[in-house]
């Protein structure tokens, strides 16, 4: 048995650690792999006086439980790994065939409506469901989330052993804003909406306001870190909700590029290193 370094005399009383060298010896058979001890040979420890044995005693037990118990490889998370000229989603560290089917934008709005659905899911030998998750849901009032939906359907799909991929629907579904919060629907003072060569209103929150992008992103930043403490190690969840479409661009009208025509924008910029704090 090798123990490295000499925690329990390190934590000796000083007077204990200046007078080892005439303590009693523990003689330990066996050969350490950091000393130069040889096989057969018995490596010498110098032992403490009483007050310090116990300390000596519980360092080395625990020293010893470090060793003995293995360390549990962490799962990956599902990747994406090329194969040859294709791509073959990874879960687990096994290969993953979806067999999935997507429910209704508004299905998983009622945990008591996917009560009853999850069974017969389950029973067409599915092993995923595209569910949506809603902005408007999970932060009814401004800076205060609930995630009880969101936990709902996770559950339900792990009760049923399917997996799930999530669609986030926030500013932008289908180039229309209808599912973002009350609080940004009813004021266009601060959520600004999208405007044509005319000066109207569309039904569309630009993503020229500081104040849109910075809402939706905290949002989404809350979803996801969520969304990894119940479900990182475990991997119901097979994707990255904001997937490619939160990088997506979007043309806005000449009116509301600020002068200059043709502008583009990264829809999610600044999400990155945005906090829910933020």
């Amino acid at each position: 048995m090798c123990v490295r370094g000499f925690l329990p005399l390190a934590l000796a009383s000083r007077n204990d650690r200046e007078n080892s060298h005439s303590l009693p010896v523990l003689r330990v058979a066996g050969k350490c792999p950091h000393s130069s001890n040889q096989p057969g040979r018995v490596a010498t420890f110098p032992t403490m006086k009483p007050r310090s044995s116990l300390i000596y005693l519980a360092s080395l037990a625990i020293a010893v439980a470090g060793v003995a118990a293995p360390t549990k490889p962490v799962a990956s998370p599902p990747l994406l790994q090329q194969q040859g000229t294709a791509r073959q989603l990874i879960v687990d560290g096994k290969p993953f065939l979806v067999l999935g089917a997507e429910l209704h934008n508004s299905s998983a709005s009622s945990l008591d409506y996917m009560k009853s659905l999850w069974p017969k899911l389950a029973a067409t030998h599915l092993n995923t469901v595209l569910a949506t998750v809603s902005w408007e849901l999970i932060e009814p009032e401004e800076g205060k989330f609930d995630f009880t939906l969101v936990d709902g359907v996770i559950e339900g799909a792990r009760a049923n052993n399917l997996h799930l991929v999530i669609l986030w629907f926030a500013s932008w579904k289908n180039g229309k804003s209808t599912y973002q919060p009350l609080w940004v629907k009813t004021n266009q003072a601060q959520f600004p909406l999208a405007q044509n060569e005319q000066g109207k209103s569309l039904n569309t929150l630009t993503p020229l306001s500081d104040a849109n992008r910075d809402a939706d992103a905290r949002a989404f930043a809350a979803f996801m870190r969520h969304l990894r403490e119940v479900d990182g190690t475990k991997h119901t969840v097979l994707n990255d909700p904001g997937g490619k479409r939160s990088r997506s661009t979007r043309r806005i009208p000449r009116s509301q590029s600020r002068g200059e025509p043709g502008v583009r924008r990264t829809c999610a910029e600044g999400v990155d290193g945005l906090s829910p704090a933020a």
